[in-house]
């Protein structure tokens, strides 16, 4: 049975994530999951480009990849950064039930990581593309030649009278 309480600041949550089964399953197929098949492919895509590299017999791999490789990781990092520690700490309180883990949950700290991925996902893909990233450089440095260049001077010059 549900139970409301209407002075908490959320809604409670549905009753089978009070059961240790069904919410694991859920926790898996809904984070971890999702999580792994991108981890996972992002290695095997990776790996492909060096295998192809090296059958067509082209050598420095690395230094011609790199972008790939930045692009990469820029766009999935922040996706990285924000659900693995929300995912392992809910898979841990539902198996083992923790005070300090049901804290940082239930005061948003670990569920306000998941933001971090909406919010920074427009700036790492436009980092993720050359000339947008040296469009942005340009634009910052004008903005910052600007800034320096500027000198304070004062409105008006008063003068003290003395007798």
């Amino acid at each position: 049975e549900n139970h409301f309480d209407y002075t908490s600041w959320a809604c409670g949550t549905a009753c089978y994530t009070l059961q240790p089964v069904p919410s694991t399953a859920s926790w898996i197929y809904a984070l971890l999951a999702p999580l792994f098949i991108i981890c996972t492919s992002n290695v095997l895509l990776i790996v492909r480009v060096i295998y192809q590299k090296r059958r067509m017999l082209q050598g420095n791999v690395w230094k011609k990849n790199k972008k790939m490789l930045l692009q990469l990781l820029s766009v999935t990092g922040v996706l990285y950064v924000s659900w693995v520690p929300i995912s392992i700490s809910s898979v841990i309180t539902v198996l083992h039930p923790n005070q300090i883990l049901y804290e940082l949950q239930g005061n948003w700290l670990l569920v306000g990581l998941i933001y971090l991925a909406v919010l920074f996902s427009p700036l790492s893909s436009s980092m993720a593309m050359p000339e947008l990233r040296n469009e942005i450089r340009l634009w910052i440095n004008r903005w910052l030649r600007r800034y320096r260049n500027a000198q304070t001077y004062p409105a008006a010059v008063t003068r003290l009278q003395t007798e």
